[in-house]
């Protein structure tokens, strides 16, 4: 069970649902800009050796990657899966996210050219200007069930007795409260 996580310098308490969603939605919106993202160091064309296809000893990953390749029409053998070209659309297990092991480095700069992704290390690709003025991650709107949860703690606890209007306003003056909108 992961009990915290951090993003970009900030610790999240996964424990905590609306810091869960937090950390959830600041990932997305990291992903969505896709400005620089890390990658493997890089020495040379053929960067991997031996049989390290990127999931240590992460059995459970490797085999639904290793499906979603298969199916797509990919074939993972002699590849090693890099999360850092998983397309933010497809998410995890993306067959597009293996390269061969003898030409990766090669591989990932004409893949980060392609998305328009920047990337720096050892490859070193200068990215398109998705957006001219990114949503900062701290701007994002927490999800209906944590806002409905929430408000309904809060009239619990406060043992509340309200109106349905009055309830229509305390929801949206706990969802301001939950959301990261500056």
């Amino acid at each position: 069970m992961i009990v915290g996580a951090t993003l970009n310098g900030k610790h999240y308490d996964m424990t905590d649902p609306v810091e869960a969603e937090a950390f959830r939605q600041a990932k997305v919106a990291l992903r969505a800009k896709r400005g620089s993202f890390g990658m493997p160091a890089i020495h040379g064309d053929a960067i991997y050796k031996g049989s390290d296809d990127g999931f240590g000893r992460d059995e459970n990953s490797r085999r639904i990657a290793r499906a979603a390749a298969l199916a797509a029409g990919v074939n993972p053998e002699g590849k090693r899966y890099v999360s850092g070209l998983v397309r933010p659309e497809v998410g995890f297990g993306d067959p597009a996210a293996w390269v061969d092991k003898g030409e990766a480095r090669s591989q990932i700069r004409r893949r980060c050219e392609k998305e328009g992704w920047e990337c720096n290390g050892r490859v070193e690709v200068k990215g398109r200007n998705m957006e001219a003025n990114p949503t900062p991650l701290d701007q994002y709107e927490v999800a209906d069930d944590i806002t409905d949860a929430e408000t309904e703690r809060t009239i619990q606890e406060e043992k509340l007795s309200l109106t349905p209007s009055e309830k229509v306003v305390l929801r949206q003056k706990t969802k301001d409260r939950l959301s990261g909108k500056k």
